[in-house]
């Protein structure tokens, strides 16, 4: 039987698709941090609203007598 040598080069790992994979991660979490963020933000603004809207029929319940 003969050796064989092994000229072979090494296959570099493929660490691209990884890279890409990671940055695509990041981006879609900071963007889902964002929306929701914004989305608190306007049920916040909603609630104080509601609470305007509410303090202003408690107003005129009282100048109508009623309770």
């Amino acid at each position: 039987m003969k050796k064989t040598e092994r000229n072979e080069v090494k296959k570099a790992y493929p660490v691209l698709p990884y890279l890409i994979g990671l940055f695509v991660m990041v981006v879609t979490l900071v963007l889902l941090s964002y929306f929701v963020q914004l989305r608190n933000k306007q049920e916040l603004i909603d609630q104080d609203e509601n609470m305007v809207y509410a303090a202003e029929y408690e107003y005129i319940d009282a100048e109508a007598g009623i309770k």
